[in-house]
């Protein structure tokens, strides 16, 4: 053999980190959560959406439907993952350690019950059909009492690699918060969404 064998990792999801915070200043704490996640990832884009630049969003026409702040969320986390691509994160997740090892897939997201997913955290390839299928949904769930996002987020799951809970809930809202050691991220479900 000439040449010897390269193995080259190619990363299927874009590096950039997108948080949605609308409505207002960003909390302290939550200001304290975004900044572990820039810390973990220096060199990625971090693209915070909020009120103004949710105005350029192709969906921003289904904004003013939604009834709660965390339905507005749902909209936009959709909408700039399919069109840029990506990791979506809430507002409410402290960063452990950087997430470059899970873009080798085209679509991720984590466990969290039994066939059902949360959508505080996930990746994906800009145009990814699991992502578009759920922007093609958004006008039946938009008027709905939140929380929808789960519903949505979970009917179809195809072409989606997940991860063990513990990778992005390592604990639920109603658990001892316990941190695993494998776990990438911490969700607080500090719900304000309500």
């Amino acid at each position: 053999m000439l040449f010897p064998q390269v193995r080259v990792k190619i990363m299927s999801i874009p590096k950039i980190i997108h948080q949605v915070w609308l409505g207002g200043p960003v909390p302290e704490q939550q200001r304290a959560w975004m900044e572990t996640v820039k810390a973990k990832h220096p060199s990625w884009k971090y693209v915070l959406w909020d009120d103004a630049a949710v105005k350029r969003l192709a969906t921003y026409r289904f904004l003013p439907r939604c009834v709660k702040p965390s339905s507005r969320s749902n909209v936009v986390r959709l909408d700039v993952v399919n069109t840029f691509g990506g990791v979506y994160l809430d507002a409410d997740i402290e960063c452990l350690r950087p997430l470059d090892p899970l873009l080798e897939a085209r679509a991720f997201a984590g466990d969290l019950t039994m066939h059902t997913y949360c959508s505080a955290v996930f990746g994906a390839e800009a145009g990814h059909n699991w992502i578009k299928r759920q922007v093609a949904r958004l006008p039946f769930y938009v008027d709905r009492y939140p929380p929808w996002g789960p519903d949505l987020f979970s009917e179809d799951m195809t072409g989606v690699t997940i991860h063990p809970r513990h990778f992005f809930y390592p604990f639920l809202w109603d658990e001892e918060p316990v941190i695993h050691p494998e776990s990438y991220l911490v969700h607080y479900w500090s719900r304000t969404w309500r």
